[in-house]
């Protein structure tokens, strides 16, 4: 293993300056089913998982006011990641959502599946793979449909 794959990785709130980086990556990561609405809505936050090279990958949390469980949103990695450092990074990033969850009193955590790399990831730590279909409805389309 390059010392590279072992730098460690932390994870800290996303400021404004990393919004043009978690933008284009979540664009160029097409597999993740970007929604470019996520984090903008008022329960939301991202997470920055960072090393010494900068920010490594982003991650939207949604935790509706009304709903207990937190939706963890598509992932945002840095274009010239290895397999190991996204690993790495979701590792970490997971890790600081089940540490807001518990100071939220939060019960749940979901993500929708959308990637087969990160579906692995799940699948291999302690996420439980439901076998239901999931149904959204955006309040922004019902603005869409008012002319």
């Amino acid at each position: 293993m390059s010392k590279r794959n072992r730098q460690p990785i932390f994870v800290r709130p996303a400021t404004a300056e990393d919004a043009p980086d978690f933008i284009k990556w979540s664009v160029a990561n097409q597999g993740n089913a970007f929604d470019p609405e996520a984090g903008q809505y008022p329960d939301s936050f991202t997470l920055c998982a960072f090393d010494t090279k900068g920010p490594l990958a982003y991650l939207p949390v949604q935790q509706p006011m009304f709903v207990e469980p937190m939706m963890l949103e598509s992932l945002a990695v840095r274009p010239d990641s290895t397999n190991v450092e996204i690993a790495s990074a979701l590792k970490e990033l997971i890790q600081a959502c089940v540490t807001i969850g518990y100071m939220k009193g939060t019960g749940e955590m979901y993500f929708l599946g959308s990637n087969e790399d990160t579906n692995r990831f799940a699948e291999n730590t302690l996420f439980e793979k439901l076998d239901m279909p999931i149904y959204r409805l955006r309040m922004s389309d019902l603005s869409k449909h008012e002319d």
